[in-house]
């Protein structure tokens, strides 16, 4: 492995586990200000979909 894709995947790794907090907290925020779990279904999509987003941007 070069360092260049060490790097790479360093990034990768740090950008999946800032999404995945921003994630935990964006959810539980909409659990306190709501308090229905219907809502809670539509808004957990679209950080996914904004990972999903990002990470084919990166490729």
């Amino acid at each position: 492995m070069r360092p260049k894709d060490f790097r790479q995947l360093y990034i990768q790794a740090f950008l999946n586990a800032s999404f995945l907090l921003f994630f935990v907290i964006a959810d539980t925020n909409v659990l306190r200000s709501t308090g229905n779990k219907v809502s809670i279904g539509n808004i957990e999509s679209w950080p996914i979909n904004l990972m999903i987003h990002v990470t084919r941007k990166l490729i």
